[in-house]
């Protein structure tokens, strides 16, 4: 098989999912339109995005949890590079197309039968059903975007990492596992905190997002600009370092 990166091989494993898949995709988005015509505000589909897109995004390396469709799979005639990023297409891009798809349709459906079933102004029509508010085009809203879908791709990352590390189970134990580094990681800010400010009232008092101020009243210029920049560099970064963590360990799979 030739090694060099090939387009072509990228669309044939996305059109082989697709032919394996349709029926779970069919059903996937049809009951999500559903969904969609009942809860039909911006909260309700945030956390069915980010439920529903964790639970997607470890379907795609469940073939290793059965040895001969993991076997099957390695033996895909594409790189490991064009499987990860045929995986990266449908578990970010194509998801959140289709989601935004199936939500603005649900909307759609759920107020024109809002209307015929309960007319315009009744009360019990506005308590069941809230459609959810229109975007606005501006740059704010554009932001918004941005960073909703920064975030939605940063947990599709996680846990399609944790899909190639965790045989089963893979999202109760990505789960665990950003639980124990978010632990370990505010022990560590905590430390930092007791050693640039001092007490443990004043460190406590630091890290309580309500009352910190990150200015230099708390701690020196210098380093509140050296953590801003840190945790800016790190969120851009995050994401493409977990999915090159997780061609390695494809790789290894191989191997």
């Amino acid at each position: 098989m030739n090694q060099k990166f090939s387009l072509k091989r990228i669309g044939l494993l996305l059109r082989r999912y697709f032919i394996e898949n349709q029926n779970y995709e069919i059903y996937l988005w049809s009951i999500l339109t559903i969904v969609f015509m009942i809860f039909r505000n911006g909260n309700s589909a945030g956390a069915i995005l980010i439920g529903v897109g964790a639970v997607y995004a470890v379907r795609f390396f469940k073939v290793f949890n059965y040895t001969p469709n993991g076997i099957q799979y390695l033996m895909v005639p594409a790189t490991q590079v064009e499987k990860i990023i045929s995986v990266l297409l449908l578990n970010t891009v194509y998801f959140v197309l289709m989601f935004s798809i199936v939500f603005s349709v649900g909307n759609l459906i759920g107020n024109f039968l809002e209307k015929i079933i309960y007319g315009l102004s009744d009360p019990v029509a506005s308590q069941f059903f809230h459609s959810s508010s229109g975007f606005e085009f501006n740059f704010q809203g554009l932001k918004n975007i941005g960073v909703s879908f920064g975030v939605f791709a940063t947990i599709q990352a996680i846990f399609t990492l944790g899909s190639l590390y965790f045989k089963r189970n893979a999202i109760l134990k990505t789960l665990l596992s950003l639980f124990v580094v978010g632990v370990a990681l505010g022990i560590l800010e905590y430390f930092i905190f007791k050693i640039t400010i001092g007490s443990v009232t004043e460190t406590l008092n630091a890290l309580n997002a309500i009352d910190f101020v990150w200015d230099e009243t708390m701690l020196p210029e210098t380093l509140t600009e050296t953590w801003k920049v840190y945790w800016k560099i790190s969120g851009y970064l995050f994401i493409p370092f977990c999915w090159l963590v997780s061609y390695f360990r494809l790789t290894e799979k191989e191997i």
